[in-house]
């Protein structure tokens, strides 16, 4: 293999890495009666279930996404 083809293989597997690292989710659950985040670098995905009597059903349901930087203004605010 020459040295120009390794270089980019190097490239190549550096930038699935890196990609990786910022679209890897963690995940974090609520005590609320069953709220579930998953958090990344770029993004965050919030499957809502809490308790709340205001809801003929008794419990907020939703789902919400957020995008980079949006995902981090909570955090940033607090």
């Amino acid at each position: 293999m020459s040295e120009i083809k390794k270089k980019k293989i190097k490239r190549i597997i550096i930038i699935v890495l890196i990609c990786l690292i910022l679209l890897f989710p963690i995940k974090e659950s609520c005590k609320d009666g069953g709220t579930v985040k998953y958090s990344a670098i770029l993004y965050r995905l919030t499957f809502w279930h809490s308790m709340n009597d205001n809801y003929e059903s008794g419990f907020y349901e939703a789902t919400e996404f957020k995008i980079f930087p949006f995902n981090w203004i909570e955090y940033l605010s607090e």
